[in-house]
């Protein structure tokens, strides 16, 4: 490796190319990152409305079962 690091080929390699893959994979850890919050937001949202739309079911179940009663 030592040889090869001397080269041209090796230094283009060690200077420029694998610094600007570092770059790279940096930019799509961010963009993981990113995506992951994002999905994990919407996921709360969603089990927030969720857990609400099975509280106003589960009270309009009992309005009805309610109004049955009354009726009998």
């Amino acid at each position: 490796m030592d040889e090869f690091s001397k080269t041209r080929s090796g230094m283009k390699l060690l200077n420029i190319d694998l610094p600007a893959i570092a770059k790279q994979l940096e930019r799509i850890a961010e963009g993981l990152e990113k995506k992951n919050q994002l999905e994990e937001k919407r996921f709360l949202l969603e089990h927030r409305k969720y857990m609400r739309e099975g509280k106003l079911l589960k009270g309009s179940q009992m309005d009805s079962e309610d109004i049955d009663s009354s009726n009998q």
